[in-house]
């Protein structure tokens, strides 16, 4: 027997929200699909402009219904999914046993704040960026 075996009563619970599958909140296939269904609709305008499909400058008038789509899908979409999954997760966890209810939480919390972590830092990158437009601009 291994000297390193911990006996599974003491083994604290796994965590089982992200453990999931199928398309539901909880899914790893589902954060990812709509990991990249979101960075795609964020990056399609960059992505159209270094193609040379489109001309930012003609935007406002052209396209202003498809600018506000966009922005309202870019600056709404993780908040709304972050609000709807913690709904979620929270009528599920309310299901279970106190010992599991306070490991699902523990480790949800651990994947919120690194989340949250990566959004602060994503935000830093804009607002550098949009500083050194404006200091462009200004030349």
């Amino acid at each position: 027997m291994n000297d390193d075996a911990t006996p599974e009563s003491l083994l604290e619970p796994t965590p089982q929200w992200y453990r999931w599958t199928g398309w539901r909140f909880g899914s790893m296939y589902l954060h990812v699909t709509a990991s990249i269904v979101y960075v795609a609709i964020c990056l399609a305008p960059l992505l159209f402009v270094l193609i040379g499909g489109l001309q930012i400058s003609s935007w406002p008038k052209d396209r202003l219904w498809l600018i506000l789509l966009w922005a309202c899908v870019a600056a709404l979409g993780y908040p709304t999914w972050a609000w709807v999954e913690t709904m979620v997760f929270e009528r599920w966890v309310r299901t279970l046993a106190e010992s599991q209810r306070k490991v699902e939480r523990a480790h949800y919390h651990l994947q919120v704040e690194m989340a949250k972590n990566f959004w602060q830092a994503v935000m830093e990158i804009y607002k550098v960026a949009g500083l050194i437009g404006i200091g462009i601009a200004l030349k």
